[in-house]
């Protein structure tokens, strides 16, 4: 490239609209060839947006605000917050197509579902932004707040690694993961099998709605808590939201579905109306 070439800034998205990658190339076929060649994360692409700009000079510099602002999953220059991150221990596993051997560390990444919609409001204080999501979630999917189970999806993650995570089942099982692409991984040093409900949890892709969140699941996780977080930072349930949770949970227990909250066992099969609760205070969960 020269300073004054018409330069393309990309950005590469996965299927579930992730922005994964940001970069700039004054050939976008030869760059994409190259990707597919060099990068382990090529084969998760499924969108990509092109930008043009009169010069390389121009196009440099957009590349860098963007990826400060929008935090990539794979870019490491200008993003040196995503990989700043002290999980233990090293791992060694084997590329399934290429049979190339890699030896990074891995930590797991859990995505509250729809919580990518914080993409657009990253500007926002983190309090704001768990506002915004939970105003959204009480739009477009009231049940997950009535049965308190939002779905987590889980990733393995590390430098130039980001995969769906094995053992994950019911409804946030994907069609691929981990172990589709990679060998299992050892424990580099003492041979030992990944146990990969070891690996530290990190949530980082959202810094402002994590701190908003103030609440970090377990490994592999399937479900978070969401309206008992909300109840427990401002006592707002009412007897209204009892009843809608109670009979969600019967209704979701009819349905087989695992993982939701049981209710305190001195409700359950009770008439809400033989209840009676002074303030907010008095709700049992």
């Amino acid at each position: 490239m020269t300073p004054d070439e018409k330069t393309s800034l990309y950005r590469f998205y996965n299927s579930r609209h992730q922005l994964m990658y940001i970069g700039i190339t004054n050939n976008i076929t030869r760059r994409l060839t190259q990707h597919d060649a060099d990068k382990p994360w090529f084969h998760q692409a499924a969108t990509i947006k092109v930008e043009h700009y009169p010069t390389r000079k121009e196009a440099l510099a957009h590349e860098a605000a963007a990826i400060v602002a929008e935090k990539p999953l794979y870019n490491i220059h200008h993003n040196q917050g995503r990989t700043a991150q002290a999980p233990a221990g090293r791992w060694e596993f084997q590329n399934l197509r290429s049979g190339f051997s890699r030896q990074v560390d891995l930590w797991l990444y859990p995505e509250l579902e729809c919580s990518a919609i914080l993409g657009e409001y990253i500007e926002l204080t983190p309090q704001q932004q768990f506002d915004t999501y939970v105003d959204f979630l009480r739009r477009k999917y009231p049940k997950w707040i009535d049965s308190d189970a939002v779905p987590i999806t889980w990733f393995v993650a590390g430098p130039g690694v980001m995969e769906a995570a094995p053992l994950q089942g019911g409804s946030n099982a994907l069609g691929e993961d981990f172990l589709s692409h990679f060998t299992w991984p050892y424990e580099v040093g003492t041979g030992e099998s990944l146990d990969w409900f070891s690996l530290p949890v990190v949530n980082d892709r959202f810094p402002g709605f994590a701190e908003g969140l103030n609440w970090t699941p377990s490994p592999l996780q399937p479900f978070c808590p969401i309206a008992s977080l909300i109840g427990s930072r401002n006592r707002s349930f009412d007897q209204h939201s009892v009843r809608r949770r109670l009979e969600s949970k019967r209704r979701w227990s009819r349905s087989g579905e695992p993982g939701f909250m049981d209710a305190p066992e001195n409700l359950v099969g009770d008439s809400l109306d033989e209840h009676t609760f002074e303030d907010e205070g008095d709700v049992p969960w």
